[in-house]
This record gives structure tokens, C-alpha cells and sequence, in this order.
């Protein structure tokens, strides 16, 4: 029912030393931003989503002088949650909710 757009932004955050050569340090942040109905219906089952949560940060450490990533470690994390309405065989009302969390860490070195 969302359309979700992630917005992933860099920053430079200083020059610092990488062995013999200069290196960039940039910080990295994403956001999101969701599009489209918090309800939806099937089948006589009614569905409701909260606002989706979306989140991540981190850092990356980038060689200038050879144009390679030396290292990084991001971390992204998602959350979502629906309700669920509807009735069973013996049409008496049911109610479910379901919430997934989903945290990722992501690291990258040069070796």
C-alpha cells in the first residue's frame, strides 16, 4: 500500500591519513519518506499499516589518492507494523497485529 523513497545523503567530514595517502571521511545518513494509504481491504479482511519507520547512519573512509574505499560500516533499520481486522469461519470478529524490526549492520575493508 506505501511507496517508499530512500534518501541516502553524504558528508564530508574531514581528510584524514591512510597509511602514506589522504583519505576522506564521510558520514552517510538515510531517511525515507512513503507515499500512498495506511488501509487497505481483501477478501473482507481489513488491514491497517502504521507509518513505516526507516532509518540508517554511518561512516566510510575513501582513499583519494588511489580512488578506492578503504573501509565503511553502515547500519540500516526498518520497522513496520500492520493491524489486522476480519472474522473467522464462525463469523465472529478477529483481531491480529503483526510488527517486524529489521536492523542490519553492513561493514566493508580493504584487506
Amino acid at each position: 500500500t506505501f511507496t517508499l523513497q530512500n534518501v541516502a545523503t553524504f558528508k564530508f567530514l574531514d581528510v584524514v591519513k591512510a597509511a602514506d595517502d589522504k583519505a576522506a571521511k564521510i558520514s552517510a545518513t538515510l531517511g525515507c519518506t512513503f507515499t500512498g494509504k495506511n488501509k487497505a481491504t481483501e477478501n473482507g479482511v481489513e488491514y491497517v499499516f502504521a507509518d513505516p519507520k526507516i532509518s540508517g547512519s554511518g561512516t566510510i573512509i575513501f582513499d583519494m589518492d588511489k580512488g578506492y574505499l578503504l573501509n565503511s560500516e553502515t547500519t540500516t533499520r526498518a520497522e513496520m507494523q500492520v493491524n489486522i481486522l476480519g472474522k473467522d469461519a464462525t463469523q465472529m470478529p478477529k483481531k491480529a497485529s503483526r510488527k517486524d524490526i529489521s536492523v542490519n549492520t553492513n561493514k566493508i575493508e580493504l584487506l
